[in-house]
């Protein structure tokens, strides 16, 4: 019996394009498998995708080559072959259950590992010789330590988690609390998951350094230590979009790009922007710590203040990332983590319109946009004229 879920061909693809068709609670847990207990797929999944892409049923934004080396990694997946038990497997499938051979071999695999099986197909879903993934069927970890591996290994990279200011102190007894923060860590964890080990072994260190707070009393929490994590966002987003030998470029006396790294069509460098809650915001965060009733009241457009710290972003990265690539020899991208004062993001679509326009007022030619946010927890289907938007 295995406890990882097999994907359907379709799940994988949606899983890898962060298609709204599968859900992003789904998208989140499969990230956050750990690394012994990736998903897995038939490898008659890659035929599958290879012909899709050959008779232009499936496109990919870059060559099937690349988009392999990404989606069957196995850091990524468990590619399982086809053995003599599950192509006896196929043979003992009713007749009169789905002829197509590519989907029957999906199911026999599925039956022989044991392995729940993630689909939209309904003649699979309805047929009852496989058991779907559900809540109830999902492995259930030992320990906190056990589905958040990564996390814990930053919490024990400093050296004194147990800080008053530490963001990590009581964390195992936040974690049990019914308060959504496990399912925010477990998102998190997915995301440094993406990191290679030579990236996550730059990255971690910095990170601890940054897990106490400096201003504990200025109502921004662990601004620093997010502003890291957004960097991890960005190497995601970066990896998801086709970019292979990706690394954090060594920080030096004068200001340089966040990450390097190659796509299909050349070198691409990125530059991380994170946008923090406003001053104001920040005060009402202490008066609440405090204990005092706060009105927060409910924004429905965003703040000038927050369109000025994008303007004055782009301008700075575009300065870092001139400096750094004087004759422009690579891709640019300017990456923005975005943090509205709407901790909810309730009306997040009126806020990326409302930046949109402001992009259209002042356009920016020299790099690509891409705006990365904390939540969409309404789900709903973002996009953007002048930027792309990144739910990772």
């Amino acid at each position: 019996m295995i406890s990882a879920p097999m994907l359907d061909t379709h799940i994988w693809v949606w899983w890898m394009h962060g298609d709204p068709r599968l859900s992003r609670a789904i998208i989140d847990e499969l990230d956050a498998l750990p690394p012994n207990n990736r998903p897995i797929i038939s490898d008659i999944s890659l035929w599958e995708v290879a012909t899709l892409v050959s008779l232009g049923r499936l496109e990919l934004d870059k060559t099937i080559d690349a988009w392999f080396q990404i989606a069957a990694h196995r850091k990524t997946v468990k590619v399982w072959p086809i053995t003599g038990r599950i192509a006896a497997e196929v043979s003992r499938l009713p007749a009169t259950f789905h002829r197509d051979p590519a989907d029957r071999l999906i199911v026999a695999t599925s039956r022989v590992l044991g392995a729940a099986l993630i689909t939209q197909d309904e003649r699979i879903a309805n047929s009852g010789l496989t058991t779907p993934w559900r809540t109830s069927s999902r492995p259930r970890a030992t320990s906190f330590r056990d589905r958040l591996p990564r996390i814990f290994e930053l919490m024990d990279a400093m050296s004194d988690p147990d800080h008053e200011h530490s963001y990590f102190r009581d964390f195992e007894k936040k974690l049990a609390l019914p308060t959504g923060k496990l399912d925010a860590i477990t998102k998190l964890e997915g995301q440094l998951a993406l990191l290679e080990e030579d990236a996550w072994l730059d990255l971690m260190p910095r990170a601890a350094g940054h897990a106490i707070s400096r201003q504990p009393d200025q109502g921004r929490g662990w601004q620093e230590l997010f502003d890291d994590f957004s960097e991890a966002r960005a190497y995601g987003f970066l990896r998801r979009s086709g970019a292979s030998d990706l690394r954090f470029i060594p920080r030096g006396p004068s200001k340089t790009p966040d990450l390097s790294g190659m796509m299909h069509e050349g070198p691409v460098l990125c530059e991380v922007k994170t946008v923090n809650i406003s001053d104001d915001q920040a005060e009402r965060n202490v008066r609440l710590s405090k204990g005092e009733i706060v009105s927060v009241g409910a924004w429905t457009t965003v703040k000038e203040g927050l369109l000025a710290k994008i303007g004055e972003g782009i301008t700075d990265a575009l300065g870092q990332l001139s400096t750094y690539d004087p004759k422009k020899q690579s891709r640019w991208i300017v990456f923005f983590a975005l943090n509205f004062d709407d901790f909810l993001n309730e009306y997040v679509d009126r806020y990326m319109q409302q930046i949109d326009d402001y992009l259209a007022d002042h356009p920016c030619s020299e790099a690509e946009l891409v705006f990365a946010l904390r939540s969409n927890p309404f789900e709903r289907a973002l996009t953007m004229r002048f930027a792309a938007v990144y739910l990772g």
